[in-house]
């Protein structure tokens, strides 16, 4: 709130027309002089200011700049791929075990060795590693993990060669 330019008689001197290189350089000149100069170039380019100057930075200067600040921002690498079980190896889950587990005390689940999550009504959800899982994770926009996929792979196969996604008894 120190900024020189809150103290103009004319805050427009800070607005002026892109290509009056006159009164570009008028504006820039206070912000020479202002304590705060970093700071306001730092909060235009963080939201986007399109117009004016802040922080001695002009219109066409602040866009390069964001420009350069996006060509070199690193681009986020891909997930590596979840490693493929080999067909001799046992999974590492057992796929489409149910948890009976009903009661949320100090019980744990036998088959994910974690205690039962509930919802807000208090059922008890199902664990990963299982169809009803891989849905849930879906439904909330979650990315599922290995264990989910691997049931609902196995939930698919078994609908196509069965009719249905129950395991045999």
């Amino acid at each position: 709130h120190n900024a020189l330019c809150r103290k103009a008689e004319r805050p427009d001197v800070m607005y002026p027309d892109p290509t009056d290189q006159v009164r570009l350089r008028t504006a820039k000149q206070w912000c020479d002089r202002c304590p705060v100069t970093s700071r306001c170039a730092d909060w235009a380019l963080d939201n986007r200011e399109q117009f004016g100057v802040w922080g001695g930075l002009s219109e066409a200067e602040r866009r390069q700049m964001l420009r350069r600040r996006a060509e070199q921002k690193p681009k986020p690498e891909p997930e590596p791929e979840p490693e493929a079980v080999p067909a001799a190896a046992p999974a590492p889950l057992t796929i489409g075990v149910r948890c009976d587990v009903t009661e949320l005390d100090s019980a744990m689940c036998a088959h994910c060795r974690t205690p039962p999550a509930k919802t807000e009504q208090g059922r008890v959800l199902a664990p990963c590693g299982t169809n009803a899982a891989y849905r849930r994770h879906v439904r909330h926009g979650e990315p599922a993990d290995y264990a989910c996929r691997l049931a609902h792979n196995a939930a698919n196969q078994r609908l196509r060669d069965t009719g249905t996604t129950k395991v045999a008894a």
